[in-house]
């Protein structure tokens, strides 16, 4: 008897190392295995399906049983819409998530299909009292002794369930107005304003104007712009006065909320027109009237397309010369000349 308990105890021994390999290849197994069978994402903008198997291989536990998941990812007007399906164990559960990025609903979609997975429990050996050691004194027979209780095997740990994966917010939408977007922005504008030294007295003005700009914040414009022709009293006569022209300026513009502000700089480039009446002999000139300029430029977005803008600017002229009627002056344009327009620009 002392000789078939030895050799069941030895028996023992020699199981646990192919139990422990078991354990090592079973959980191998199972952390290598993929759980996404289908993948389908635009071909440009969104990470490829093995970035997607990487980031669950991440966040999935190491015992985990994997899920069959099929992940979906398509375009929408205002990012993109991300749709997984979780297939464990006869039951079908579906996740949806609405991003600003392609990247942020590959993100969603590992966390969803590492969460679903469920940990594996690891299988228990029967416990074996080891085998007592040969005594070497003769044994006197005596009555069989009753046999021992089977040791009692611990029930598995109770499997945890996953709680429900609540959906991960949506990145907080940008203001109505801007959308940063690389690349260059095309935006056409109109706006009536004044101007108040080049003419004889305030002129009411006109503009039309073509803006690029880099991500909302470098502006590049160029303005074409006319005012009402006023006449002026001279001896013995009138003269009739006539602006129009154009100017260039650059902007660095700063965003709070649907508000966008910041200085200009650039240059004008102004024609005026004299021409007398009322007299024998009248006569006509005209004199270029610019120089540099300086201002600030507001914008308050109605729409992402549609926007309202005012500026104020003041130009430093460069050379003024007088106007004549009947050799009697009737006016100078100004040193400097002041500005100011109100409209809206459109974005394409």
């Amino acid at each position: 008897m002392t000789r078939g308990v030895r050799h069941e105890a030895g028996q023992v021994r020699r199981a646990w190392p192919f139990a422990l390999l078991w354990l090592v290849v079973t959980a191998t197994a199972g952390a290598s295995e993929h759980a996404l069978d289908e993948f389908s994402a635009p071909p440009t903008g969104c990470p490829a399906q093995a970035a997607l198997e990487a980031r669950v291989a991440q966040l999935a536990e190491q015992r985990a049983a994997p899920s069959h998941a099929r992940v979906a990812i398509t375009r929408t007007a205002a990012g993109y819409h991300t749709e997984i399906t979780l297939i464990s164990e006869g039951e079908s559960r579906q996740r949806a998530f609405d991003t600003e990025t392609c990247e942020a609903g590959v993100e969603a979609a590992a966390i969803a299909i590492a969460l679903g997975s469920k940990p594996i429990a690891a299988p228990t050996v029967p416990l074996t009292s080891a085998a007592p050691a040969a005594s070497a004194e003769p044994v006197t027979p005596t009555a069989p002794a009753a046999p021992a209780p089977p040791v009692p095997t611990p029930p598995p740990a109770a499997v945890a369930r996953p709680e429900p994966v609540a959906a991960p917010a949506p990145p907080p939408s940008a203001p109505p107005n801007e959308r940063s977007a690389a690349g260059v922005m095309v935006r056409i504008g109109a706006a009536i304003g004044f101007d108040a030294s080049a003419l004889p007295s305030v002129a009411p003005t006109a503009e039309l104007s073509v803006s690029l700009a880099w991500h909302e914040r470098y502006w590049l414009e160029a303005r074409g712009l006319a005012a009402l022709p006023q006449d002026a009293a001279a001896t013995d006569g009138q003269a009739h006065f006539s602006l129009f022209g154009g100017a260039l300026r650059a902007c660095y513009l700063t965003q709070s909320g649907s508000i966008t502000l910041g200085p200009c700089l650039g240059i004008s480039a102004l024609r005026i027109g004299g021409e007398g009446r009322g007299i024998e002999q009248p006569r006509s000139g005209s004199q270029l009237y610019g120089g540099p300029s300086g201002g600030v430029l507001a914008r308050w977005s109605l729409t992402p397309r549609l926007a309202l803008r005012a500026s104020l600017e003041n130009m430093i002229a460069l050379g003024s010369q007088s106007f004549f009627v009947n050799e009697s002056r009737v006016y100078a344009p100004g040193k400097t000349d002041f500005s100011g327009t109100l409209g809206c620009d459109f974005r394409f």
